[in-house]
């Protein structure tokens, strides 16, 4: 799900674009819907068009419901330092805090009224890895072993062969794991492990999985990190890079700042690197659409993006109403 910092957007991105052959002529402006006071930046979005994101510089999480409120969440009593890992189907919030006894706990706001509700889990140190739309979620221990919770049921994560209990970074709701920090990355599906495709001389980043596609971005750090080029892993383990909009596919440019996915879609940016002017994107699979300008966070599969873009001479959190 999701993960990157606020990219300022210049103002006279849109007619500069335009103007440059970078936006289809035929693409008029996407509705678009204003999410959370100044400083809101969207970073989850779910079935039903709740927004998760945060405010800078504070980081204080926040909620946008369905009809427009907003609803701020707390730390649980005894805790500090909350943080937010993602936002299933249901509306709640799965994240963590630390404890009295400075260990990390795990921690989730439910729809409607987001008061904290700490996870019955036993004692040590539990780090939430990722959030999938069913609910289920991907804890982490201490001593680096998963287990998935959904429900007050806990379930270890278990190698396919040996049956030890394994590590994994991601799921979706389709049972699909991966492991993002091993290298190769791993994506269990079907039964099996499969090795993700990294090219040689290319640092590789996963951010999500969806439905069995994997998302991320390969980057050349001996040419500083630029490009970083946004790409799609099969079912196979083989990888896809993701197009790209005329005339952005250059050194000039880098994508993306963060994909996030719903189904078989995901979400994404462009962005020019001398300038930090950025284009909001989406692929389904492998193909494009432009949102516009700004930066894409997350996708709702149903047409729905969520990022900030330029508003009345600011940058804001917004939602993009019928795109990918």
């Amino acid at each position: 799900m999701a993960r990157a910092r606020a990219v300022v957007v210049a103002a006279a991105l849109g007619a500069a674009l335009g103007s440059a052959g970078l936006l289809p002529a035929q693409a008029g402006e996407p509705a678009t819907r204003v999410l959370g006071g100044p400083g809101f930046v969207p970073v989850a979005v779910n079935a039903h068009r709740v927004v998760l994101g945060r405010v800078e510089p504070t980081g204080e999480a926040q909620v946008v419901t369905r009809d427009g409120g907003l609803r701020t969440l707390r730390d649980p009593a005894g805790t500090t330092g909350s943080s937010v890992a993602g936002l299933d189907d249901s509306g709640t919030v799965t994240g963590g805090a630390t404890g009295a006894d400075g260990a990390p706990r795990v921690v989730q706001w439910r729809s409607p009224d987001y008061q904290p509700e700490l996870l019955d889990l036993s004692p040590g140190a539990w780090y939430v890895a990722d959030v999938d739309r069913g609910g289920r979620v991907l804890l982490r221990r201490g001593d680096d072993r998963s287990y998935v919770w959904r429900a007050g049921s806990l379930a270890a994560v278990a190698d396919l062969t040996s049956g030890a209990l394994q590590r994994a970074t991601l799921l979706d709701p389709a049972g699909d794991l991966v492991d993002a920090l091993a290298t190769p990355p791993v994506l269990w599906t079907g039964g099996r492990a499969v090795a993700l495709e990294a090219p040689a001389g290319l640092a590789v980043a996963v951010s999500d999985v969806e439905d069995g596609a994997v998302y991320g971005t390969v980057s050349d750090y001996a040419a500083g990190g630029i490009p970083a080029r946004a790409v799609r892993w099969d079912a196979s383990g083989r990888l896809h890079r993701l197009p790209l909009p005329a005339g952005t596919g250059g050194p000039a440019y880098a994508s993306v700042t963060g994909t996030a996915g719903a189904h078989d879609r995901a979400a994404g940016t462009v962005c020019r690197t001398a300038t930090g002017a950025c284009l909001a994107l989406t692929w389904r699979r492998d193909r494009l659409t432009v949102v516009g300008p700004g930066t894409a966070r997350a996708v709702d599969g149903k047409g729905g993006v969520v990022g900030t873009a330029p508003v009345d001479g600011g940058v804001r959190g917004v939602l993009w109403k019928r795109h990918a």
